[in-house]
């Protein structure tokens, strides 16, 4: 039986994220992805991902300012770029209330009127909007890799994970490569997280299947946009796309319920690509063209989208994260080591316990 200090259950961005920190911390880990790293049904894959301070809550606020650093800290270290400064724009409904959280927490944000957004962004229906200038985009997997280098360099892929059990003195992990003892798991595996954990009192999680579409377009004349009251729920300029430059936009929540273990049609949704289609056209209204590209998601959320980041005996979970979460990645890394190597988290994140749903 192979024996090691830590073992992380999943290679996205929380499994790599926590094994760095456990890295950075001079302890020993290795993490077990049952496919490859950015594989086609992780949660984390892809090229690009939305950062942003605005929040209605200041919870969160304060949460992604804390990641912002790190991120930041992160690229220093990596030969190549992971925040691309674009600028956002929020539409629609709640703007007083995401104004207020941001304030509360000195988040640079902007009140601007319809005429200044057509100034700026002549491509944009011009509307009255909250302008985020921090925001960016997050070249997610560019994000993987650094993490991957900087502290997470045994990464064992198609090592799939048959079961997990907590023995009171540490874990035992059978993988069809052979038994691992550890003196602690965390367990990042999506919505597998539950099964695999077998910890009391689980938040119930809920798993769709999304549809992303990416259309060509200059992303110098695209931000990103959130809007809160349409169909177009975000769009990001996508940097890390092949050949011409593409705008990837997304529905959020409005996939169909499935089982990701058993989900095999990955085929796009049509319905939602016309719903996406109108969408662009609406937001757009110099866009002529079609779909350049499309994929499916998976999310992994709970019922309020709060993550749950907890420990059980000597099993830590992480999960529930999918939509929102990625920005926090290297944050929810710290976190996820800290219940790792002291057994609890602050009362500030009690909101990602696992007792609440108890």
């Amino acid at each position: 039986m192979e024996r090691v200090e830590f073992v992380v259950v999943g290679g996205g961005l929380l499994g790599l994220a926590s094994a760095r920190a456990l890295g950075r911390r001079g302890r020993e880990a290795i993490v077990l992805e049952a496919a490859t790293v950015g594989n086609e049904r992780a949660g984390s894959k892809g090229t690009a991902r939305i950062f942003r301070y605005g929040y209605e809550d200041p919870f969160y606020v304060r949460l992604a300012m804390r990641a912002h650093a790190m991120w930041q800290e992160l690229e220093s270290g990596a030969s190549t770029q992971l925040l691309v400064p674009t600028g956002q724009l929020n539409f629609g409904t709640r703007l007083d209330e995401l104004e207020a959280a941001m304030s509360v927490c000195k988040a640079p944000c902007e009140r601007i009127p319809a005429d200044e957004v057509a100034r700026r962004y002549p491509a944009v229906v011009p509307r009255h909007a909250i302008f985020e200038p921090a925001s960016a985009v997050l070249r997610a997997d560019r994000c993987l890799s650094a993490l991957r280098s900087s502290g997470a360099p045994d990464v064992r892929e198609h090592t799939p994970v048959r079961s997990i059990t907590d023995e009171g003195d540490g874990v035992r992990v059978a993988t069809p490569q052979g038994r691992i003892a550890a003196r602690t798991a965390i367990i990042c595996a999506g919505a597998g997280t539950a099964s695999l954990a077998g910890v009391s009192g689980m938040p119930a999680q809920r798993s769709t299947l999304e549809q992303v579409a990416y259309l060509a377009s200059e992303p110098a004349a695209w931000p990103i946009v959130i809007d809160r009251a349409e169909s177009l729920r975000y769009g990001l300029p996508d940097p890390g796309g092949e050949g011409a430059p593409r705008y990837k936009l997304g529905l959020h929540h409005r996939g169909s319920e499935v089982d990701p273990a058993t989900a095999t049609n990955l085929e796009d949704d049509q319905d939602l690509l016309d719903e996406l289609r109108t969408a662009a056209r609406a937001n757009f209204p110099e866009w002529e063209g079609d779909v350049v590209a499309s994929e499916r998601c998976f999310y992994d959320t709970t019922a309020n989208e709060d993550f749950v980041l907890d420990r059980e005996g000597a099993i830590v979970v992480g999960c529930g994260t999918s939509g929102h979460g990625f920005k926090f990645g290297p944050l929810l890394g710290e976190l996820l080591a800290d219940l790792a190597t002291s057994g609890r988290l602050d009362d500030a994140y009690a909101r990602f316990r696992l007792s609440r749903g108890r």
